[in-house]
Parts: structure tokens; sequence; C-alpha cells
């Protein structure tokens, strides 16, 4: 990921971010939708994100174990958890 390496507070475009994580830049307009990614920044209609606090928000998901994931990923906005089907519940309480 060359696009992390360099000045912290230099501006990613969008694009560029996706193309590094592997990301459509559709999943980063959900992420950005539901507040699951990155702080970022808009300028006109462009979208930017600065360089360290992407860095920071990677490290932010660095887990241990592969239940922990879940858990993590199931805090996120707009995620759906599996624990609730898991466990033969639908949310009808």
């Amino acid at each position: 990921m060359d696009v992390l390496i360099g000045d912290a507070d230099e501006l990613i475009p969008h694009r560029m971010l996706a193309r590094a994580l592997g990301k459509t830049p559709g999943a980063l307009a959900l992420w950005r939708r539901d507040g699951s990614g990155p702080p970022f920044l808009k300028i006109g209609q462009a979208v930017f994100y600065r360089r360290r606090e992407v860095r920071e928000w990677l490290e932010s998901r660095v887990v241990l174990s592969t239940a922990q994931g879940r858990l993590l990923n199931a805090r996120e906005p707009g995620s759906r958890s599996k624990l609730a089907t898991t466990n033969g519940s639908r949310g009808e309480d």
C-alpha cells in the first residue's frame, strides 16, 4: 500500500485509496454514508482522505481473532449482525 507512505497530512483521492485497499470507490461511498470508514474531506464534489487518518483507521481495525473481528463488524453502523440470526432470534422482541 504505497499510498500510505509519505506525508501524514497529504490528501489521498478516494479512487486511489479504494485501489490501495482493494475495494471499489462504491464501497468507500457506502463507508462514508454509514460512518464505518476512515474520516474524509469533501471539497466540492471531490472526496479525499488524509493519510494519517487512514493509517489510524486501519490500526483500529486490527484484531487478534475472528471472533473479535465479527464483534467489530457487528458494531459498525449499517452492518447486520449475524449474531442475531445464529441464536434463532429474528430481532422481534
